[in-house]
């Protein structure tokens, strides 16, 4: 979805989509050694250890979620500069983007 408050940044995209594919990456690796090692449930014990910086990237998903953070961040910054804001319309917004999603999971998850 486009926003009306500022031009389109086509780096963000790149930038959203190298996020979206560490936390591919750390859920997967997370997931495949675990069942590579046991058949046993997932604990702690699992946990795959970085032993160099560039590991560490996919197998710690801190990463990934400070990156969306920082994007999310610097569109607020970038959208909210010099402008008065509505937060009746954004939050109405942003109720309308995730509230269904909310109800869908939340029932999914847990059944009457």
């Amino acid at each position: 979805m486009r926003s009306s408050n500022f031009g389109y940044i086509p780096a963000l995209d790149h930038l959203r989509g190298f996020a979206a594919l560490l936390v591919l990456f750390f859920h997967g690796c997370h997931l495949i050694s675990h069942k590579l090692q046991s058949n046993v449930p997932y604990d702690l014990s699992f946990w795959p250890r970085a032993e160099n910086p560039f590991s560490s990237l996919i197998l710690e998903g801190h990463t990934a979620v400070s990156l969306f953070f920082v994007l999310s961040a610097f569109v607020f910054t970038v959208g909210s500069t010099n402008r008065d804001l509505n937060f009746t319309g954004f939050y109405r917004n942003r109720l309308l983007r995730t509230y269904l999603l909310f109800l869908f999971f939340s029932r999914s998850w847990h059944p009457l």
